[in-house]
């Protein structure tokens, strides 16, 4: 898969990642749109984001796509479901999200 890998300070480099798998309570999702949020302008510029950001880490928090896998224990969602990603609500275990239910 294609990512927009961020290395540091004006060093954004778009390159070809492993596909991950997802793990028993993840959703991989098939990115179909991302756009630029001013949290990726600030990091590309060498600031401090919304959360620290550590390179080389693959930016692009707002997307929408397709479910593509399911973890093992993942209830909600299958494959093929459309999903828009909220990205302020990180992992579901805090149950304002919970894939797994």
């Amino acid at each position: 898969m294609k990512g927009a890998v961020f290395y540091g300070k004006h060093d954004l480099r778009i390159e070809e990642t492993e596909l991950p798998r997802p793990g028993e309570l993840d959703v991989l999702i098939q990115v179909k749109a991302c756009g630029v949020c001013g949290t990726d302008v600030h990091i590309y510029e060498g600031d401090k984001g919304a959360a620290e950001v550590t390179p080389p880490t693959i930016l692009g928090h707002e997307f929408s796509g397709v479910v593509a896998g399911v973890g093992s224990k993942v209830k909600k969602f299958r494959p093929g479901d459309r999903v828009c990603v909220d990205p302020n609500c990180y992992c579901g275990a805090c149950g304002l999200l919970s894939a797994w239910d």
